[in-house]
C-alpha cells in the first residue's frame, strides 16, 4: 500500500506498548488534565468541548478541534488493526534496520495514538501541536516506540521524547529522521 498524499494524510502519532492499554473516558478525562490542565465534561451532549466514545476509540473536543484517541489492544501491524491505521504498518516495522529496534516492536501488544480529525481556526499552523500534547498524557515506561504514519517513521522510546510532546513539538522528534 503506498503512503497517502500530503492532503489525506491525518496529524496523527502514535505510541506502540509492550502491554495494551485498556482505559475509560474518565481515564481519557484524565489524561486530558494532565495534557491541557483543563477539565472536560463527559456527559455533556451538548458541550463544545468534551470527552467522549467508549474504548477503544474516544474523542476530545477542545477549543474547536476534534480529536480522536485510539487504544487498540493488538499489534500496530495485526491484521485486526489495518483498518485503523495510516499508511503500510508492515512495511513500516519490516523497514527496520537495528536488529534489536526490531525485536522490541515486533514483541509489543497494544498501541495508543493522537489524531487531529477536525483542526480548530487557530491549529492549521501547527497541527501536531494539539496532537504531541494529547499524546503526552500516554508517553510513559510501557511505550517502546513512537510512529509518525504521515512520514512513514519510526523511532525508538527515549522518555527524553516525552518533554517534546508535552511541549507541542512531537514533529520535530522525526526531522532529518529516516526508519
Amino acid at each position: 500500500m503506498a503512503v497517502e498524499s500530503q492532503a489525506a494524510v491525518l496529524p496523527e502519532l502514535v505510541l506502540l506498548l509492550r502491554e495494551p492499554l485498556v482505559f475509560e473516558k474518565s481515564f481519557l478525562q484524565g489524561a486530558v488534565v494532565a495534557a491541557f490542565r483543563r477539565v472536560l465534561p463527559t456527559d455533556e451532549p451538548d458541550a463544545e468541548e468534551f470527552v467522549i466514545g467508549d474504548y477503544p476509540i474516544f474523542f476530545v473536543g477542545l477549543q474547536g478541534n476534534l480529536l480522536q484517541v485510539k487504544s487498540m489492544p493488538v499489534p500496530y501491524n495485526a491484521q485486526s488493526a489495518l483498518p485503523f491505521v495510516q499508511g503500510d504498518p508492515n512495511d513500516l516495522l519490516s523497514g527496520i534496520a537495528d536488529p534489536e529496534f526490531r525485536k522490541l516492536v515486533a514483541r509489543h501488544k497494544g498501541w495508543v495514538s493522537a489524531a487531529l480529525m477536525k483542526p480548530g481556526p487557530e491549529v492549521h499552523a501547527k497541527p501536531f501541536k494539539l496532537v504531541s500534547k494529547m499524546l503526552s498524557a500516554f508517553g510513559f515506561e510501557d511505550v517502546c516506540a513512537i510512529i509518525c504514519p504521515g512520514r512513514q517513521q519510526i523511532l525508538p522510546w527515549d522518555f527524553a521524547m516525552h518533554e517534546k510532546l508535552s511541549h507541542g513539538r512531537g514533529l520535530n522528534l522525526f526531522h532529518g529522521q529516516s526508519s
